[in-house]
């Protein structure tokens, strides 16, 4: 039977135990170090030494196999397989309130799986002398061994895989030019209608029949792609995000920042309605004389005006549900949002964490950030519905956060300066934990698709699928696609960037904003409150190995159901990749 003692008596039986067996010239576990850096926290990283002593300590066992005795094996594996377990009790004692027995039970066995000295030391002991069993078997019962505590962080250091499907989608909120006819669409603003050509542009207003039917088949494009992230461009407003999670709220959550319309977008909107209603008042003046009018007023100009501003204000209720007052007045900043699939076990959540326009990314304003000009209603067109780059938090089965990075860049513009400072903004996460950057970039045509996008590279960010440029994201052959002077043949516009976390003591992040860095990360050691698990996560930060990411597939989605007749889904086909996290 098993003969069971207390942590301290154990530890002391151990210590002497451990002293006289002992082999002078072999390699063990550096027991002593150890057990003094968990007593001075500043004397180093405890769990990236323990994993070095067990690793150097398993590989003389390797070698040390087949040269030595059977009754020295056997003390050699059962002296380091009790040192390895007796300081990760002395560590768990430290932080008992972390403690999870079936985390810990697990690590355990995996540990024992994987580590040769660890896995043998039990089956040694049971076939060597009797007098090694007298010795150690006080202090290594199986049973004892199995109930082992460690805690939660150090589990995490056996390496764990998830997988990943991540798909970015522009989902066009409006076709550019349209392709209906001037003289219809004139007529059809005149009788204030917004009217569009069924099979060649976006529905112009979100509550009719055609527009719903779209954020339908939207919704089973999104749902059939199974990704379980998915970032999305140009969505104006929660009214366009509603109807699209009409269809979607069972299976996703959603996650986005709201912002405010600016005072240009207000006056805009008001100088286009007065000016259609004063086109219409002046319509009338045509179809009625006058004369007929005057119970009006006696003044005919303060008839018109006040005629003006009635049907102004009845084309201001009528179009408050179409696309472009949902452009200029939109509550989504950045028209930017992140789904997350419900049922994925491999994230627990979305928190979206900031929105930083473009223009805060810039280290100084007098940087020019294009070398082409830009057609001056592009100008006004950022300046309204100013782009930027939404941040969103993901926590990982791992207890780890991936920091996803949604954007959607100008386009007809060089983005040179802008990919550099948004490079160094991705970059500032990965001490934390993987990083994910994907959207619309919009690149030139005329540039190589690898120089454009080298200073995210040179960041550390690495594309799902190598600059290819096989995945053609926008493809002039589908309905809702324009050929122009920025794409002028058929490409790849939208991209996935991945970064690695990296490990924080090897790599220096760029100093982050005071509002982005984390409270405990700024504690020093001798602050931390070992009963306080976010405390202790932070104290884990530089010591647990840094969490990979695998690219393992990536394609366009579904690009066949793009080419039916009826309200086309997009002019940008999704592009999804797959991803396996370890760590």
């Amino acid at each position: 039977s098993c003969r069971r003692v207390d942590g301290v008596a154990m530890a002391l039986r151990f210590e002497h135990v451990f002293a006289v067996h002992r082999h002078p010239e072999w390699r063990y576990i550096a027991y002593d170090v150890l057990k003094q850096m968990l007593r001075s926290p500043h004397s180093g990283s405890f769990l990236d030494t323990l994993l070095n002593e067990i690793e150097e300590v398993d590989a003389f066992f390797q070698r040390l196999d087949g040269a030595a005795k059977g009754e020295q094996l056997a003390t050699f594996a059962m002296l380091n397989h009790l040192a390895v377990k007796t300081i990760l009790q002395k560590h768990a004692k430290i932080y008992s309130s972390a403690l999870d027995s079936q985390r810990n039970a697990e690590f355990w066995r995996r540990l024992c799986e994987s580590v040769l000295f660890m896995s043998k030391a039990i089956t040694l002991s049971r076939k060597s002398s009797r007098q090694v069993c007298e010795i150690l078997e006080p202090l290594a019962t199986l049973e004892c061994l199995e109930s082992s505590f460690v805690a939660p962080e150090i589990s995490e250091m056996v390496p764990k895989t998830s997988r990943l499907r991540i798909m970015t989608w522009n989902a066009c909120a409006i076709s550019f030019p349209l392709q209906i006819h001037p003289l219809k669409f004139l007529l059809g603003l005149f009788l204030g209608r917004w009217w569009h050509d069924a099979c060649y542009d976006a529905p112009m207003e979100i509550n009719n029949g055609s527009a719903q039917l779209r954020y339908a088949r939207q919704a089973d494009y999104i749902r059939h792609a199974g990704a379980d992230l998915v970032l999305l461009q140009e969505v104006l407003s929660t009214s366009m995000l509603d109807s699209l999670m009409l269809h979607l709220s069972e299976e996703f959550d959603c996650t986005y920042l709201r912002c405010h319309p600016r005072i240009p977008s207000m006056v805009l909107w008001t100088c286009f309605l007065l000016s259609m209603g004063a086109l219409q008042s002046l319509f009338l003046q045509i179809l009625v004389p006058w004369g007929r009018m005057r119970w009006f007023c006696s003044d005919l100009f303060w008839t018109w005006l006040l005629v003006a501003l009635c049907l102004s204000m009845s084309l201001a209720i009528r179009w408050r549900h179409s696309i472009p007052a949902h452009f200029l007045f939109g509550n989504i900043a950045g028209q930017l949002v992140v789904l997350r699939r419900k049922n994925c076990e491999a994230i627990a959540g979305l928190q979206a964490e900031s929105f930083d326009h473009f223009g805060d990314l810039q280290r100084s304003r007098s940087e020019v950030q294009a070398t082409r000009d830009r057609p001056s209603w592009l100008g006004v067109f950022f300046n309204l519905r100013p782009r930027g780059v939404l941040r969103v938090s993901v926590p990982l089965e791992h207890g780890k956060r991936m920091t996803v990075l949604n954007t959607h860049l100008p386009h007809q513009s060089d983005n040179t300066k802008l990919l550099c400072d948004l490079g160094s903004y991705a970059s500032k996460f990965a001490a934390k934990g993987p990083v994910l950057l994907a959207g619309d970039f919009n690149p030139l045509p005329d540039v190589c698709l690898s120089q454009q996008l080298e200073p995210l590279l040179q960041c550390g960010l690495v594309s799902a699928d190598g600059l290819s440029e096989q995945n053609c994201t926008w493809d002039l052959q589908q309905s809702l696609t324009r050929r122009n002077a920025s794409t002028p043949r058929t490409m790849q516009l939208d991209f996935i960037f991945l970064q690695d976390q990296r490990n924080a003591e090897l790599v220096e992040a760029p100093a982050m904003p005071e509002d982005d860095v984390d409270v405990s990360a700024r504690k020093s050691l001798l602050e931390i409150d070992p009963l306080d698990p976010l405390d202790l996560e932070g104290s884990l930060l530089c010591s647990t190995k840094a969490l990979e990411i695998t690219v393992l597939s990536t394609a366009i989605v579904d690009r066949e159901k793009f080419f039916r007749s009826e309200a086309p889904l997009s002019d940008h086909f999704g592009l999804r990749t797959e991803i396996e996290l370890s760590g």
